[in-house]
This record gives structure tokens, C-alpha cells and sequence, in this order.
């Protein structure tokens, strides 16, 4: 059974049984009783049983009942406030993303090389690549339409598909015995973050029925829910420059000097990215992928290098700030614990 039902006595009021058990200090003792070793937390009438309970008569319950009802209402107003503050700094991470990817956020510099010097670039590293059979001639992707065009771009920007500026899914062709670094999708943080930590394996034990990646890919995850929740990173600090993780990731490799693998994250932390890539969802409920159709055929505003290079820089800043922010709301968070905890004492002190 997913519940525990009981009776009190007389002597025991059940609200106050309920407060109690709601408060800090109750949910610690339920934890500790619950929690004793097996494979599943689960409490029990037992553990029930053996949670102390304040040795009260029935007015000094009533007592402290009502001190914890007046604590209660305050903390409920303070973590509503402090969830409406969170949500505030999700919503600036998203505009600082979007501003971003839209030349918004950083000023333009005339004398910066143009976009289309970057396009001319790539064509000529595809085209070496292609003929000394280190990758393969793609079919052409679709021609952008006017109608596909979200919003005006700013001088020296192109709209593109980032099928024509990178490789998506490439492949590692090393040595087995080189030790690399392995990360399951667990080892990739979520969020607006760019953080992930690894393993280390002998590249024969990885390099078959895993993606593979190396230093400055970009990786995506395409499964639900990590994709909403954006579980996304650029690779960095690889052992030996190589790595192999999860099936379930898409993997981008820009062409050396044209685009910045931070830039490409910051679009696809996007509110719009996310939203379009669930829009393609396809297999069962739990088991739901974004296509490699929309990775491929996604289209984004290109910026000059050196534009690229500001935005990079200064997405960086403004997502510090929103981590210190992000702290000093976890402190109030504990700072709220910590006086429901010390109004309980109190009370039964008073008690």
C-alpha cells in the first residue's frame, strides 16, 4: 500500500500530529525511519511507530499548533515569493539567449569579416574534406524560404541551416587502446548550463553502440525529458581530445574558425529551439525523440566570427549573474528551513 492510515487518541490531536509530521523536523525523523538500507525508501507502520512524538498534553499542543500555523502561512508567502523569482531568472536566461541570437545583445562592428566570408570558408572545408574521404558528400538540404524567416537580422549576419555549417553525427576513427572519455547522460548537466564531468575508458570498450565526440562537439540530448530540460554542452577538457557517451545525444562538429561551438549552444538553450524540437517528437510516451531532420535542417542566424566571439563573452557574464542570483534564493530557501525549525523549538521550549 502507498499509505500509512491510523487513528490518534484522545490525548493526541490529529492536526497537530499532521503539522508536526509536516515540519522540518518530522519530514527529518520520516526520512531517518524510512530510509534504513534496501533497495526501495519506503516507511512503514513500524517506523511509524517508532517516531518520537513531543510528550504534550492537549492545550500545549493547541499552544504550539498555532505557532506553527502562523509560521507556516509566512514560510508559504516567502516560497511563493521565492519560486516567482525563480521563475523571473528562467525568463531572463531565456531573453538573454534570445537577444543574443539576434544581435540584440551586443553591438555591431562594421569592420567585422561577414557572415558570408564564414559561408565561403566552410564550402571550401567541405569540399577538402569530401575529397580526401574524411567525410561524405551530403544531399543538398532545402533552400530557405521567405516565409521560414522569423524576424530581420542585422548586417553581416546570413541565415543558414546548420546542416551546412557542421557535421552532425561524425565519427572518431582512433586507436583502441587510447583512453578517452566517457559520459552517460548523466554526467551532463541540465539547465541553462554548459557543464559535464566523465569517465575514463579504453576507447575498444566505447566505440561501438555509443555516439561518439571529441573536443569543442556540441552535444544534445534528443530523449525526452532531457531535451526540454536541456541537457546540452559543449565538450570540453575530453582525455586525449576524444570521448563516446549515450545513444541518445546529437552531436554538431563546426569547421575550425568559422563557428564558435558556445555560440551554437546558446541557440540551442533557446526557448524557441526547445519548443521546435518537441514539435517533431516522434516514437512512444517515455520514449519520445526530436528528429534528426529538424537538427539538420534547423535554421539560425549566423554571425560574424568576431560578433560571435562578443555574444559568447557576454552571455557568459550575464548567465553568472543569474547563477549568484540562483544562490542567494537557495540561501533563502535554508534560511526559511532553518526558522520553521527554529519556531517549532521555541514553542515546545514554551511548551
Amino acid at each position: 500500500p502507498a499509505y500509512i492510515v491510523f487513528e490518534t487518541t484522545e490525548e493526541l490531536s490529529a492536526e497537530f500530529l499532521y503539522y508536526y509530521l509536516k515540519s522540518s523536523l518530522g519530514v527529518n525523523l520520516i526520512k531517518w525511519y524510512g530510509d534504513r538500507g534496501g533497495v526501495r525508501s519506503a516507511l512503514r507502520y513500524n517506523d511509524l511507530c517508532e517516531i518520537d512524538i513531543p510528550d504534550l498534553n492537549l492545550n500545549q499542543q493547541m499552544s504550539v499548533l498555532k505557532k506553527m500555523k502562523e509560521a507556516n502561512t509566512e514560510i508559504d508567502e516567502f516560497n511563493n515569493e521565492v519560486h516567482c523569482q525563480e521563475q523571473l531568472i528562467s525568463k531572463l536566461r531565456q531573453s538573454i539567449l534570445q537577444e543574443a541570437v539576434q544581435g540584440k545583445l551586443v553591438p555591431q562592428d562594421p569592420n567585422d569579416e561577414p557572415a558570408s566570408v564564414l559561408l565561403e570558408r566552410i564550402k571550401e572545408e567541405k569540399e577538402r574534406l569530401i575529397k580526401e574521404g574524411k567525410i561524405k558528400k551530403e544531399k543538398p538540404l532545402p533552400p530557405i524560404s521567405e516565409d521560414e524567416i522569423p524576424y530581420e537580422l542585422p548586417e553581416g549576419w546570413e541565415w543558414v541551416r546548420l546542416g551546412e555549417i557542421a557535421i552532425i553525427n561524425p565519427r572518431n576513427d582512433i586507436d583502441d587502446d587510447v583512453e578517452v572519455s566517457f559520459i552517460p547522460m548523466k554526467l551532463i548537466e541540465d539547465g541553462f548550463s554548459n557543464k559535464h564531468t566523465s569517465e575514463i575508458k579504453k576507447w575498444k570498450d566505447v566505440k561501438n553502440g555509443f555516439t561518439h565526440f571529441q573536443e569543442g562537439d556540441v552535444v544534445i540530448a534528443k530523449i525526452t525529458p532531457c531535451f526540454q530540460n536541456r541537457k546540452s554542452a559543449v565538450m570540453r577538457n575530453l582525455k586525449n581530445g576524444y570521448g563516446a557517451g549515450t545513444t541518445e545525444l546529437y552531436v554538431v562538429r563546426t569547421y575550425a574558425n568559422t563557428v564558435l561551438p558556445e555560440y551554437l549552444l546558446a541557440l540551442f538553450k533557446t526557448e524557441a529551439f526547445i519548443k521546435g524540437g518537441v514539435a517533431t517528437y516522434t516514437g512512444t510516451a517515455g520514449q519520445q525523440r526530436v528528429k534528426k531532420d529538424y537538427i539538420e535542417n534547423l535554421l539560425l542566424p549566423l554571425p560574424p566570427l568576431n560578433e560571435q566571439k562578443r555574444i559568447v563573452e557576454k552571455v557568459d557574464q550575464l548567465m553568472a549573474l543569474c547563477d549568484e542570483l540562483e544562490k542567494n534564493i537557495e540561501q533563502s530557501k535554508n534560511d526559511s528551513e532553518l526558522l520553521m525549525q527554529s519556531v517549532l523549538q521555541e514553542a515546545f521550549k514554551e511548551a
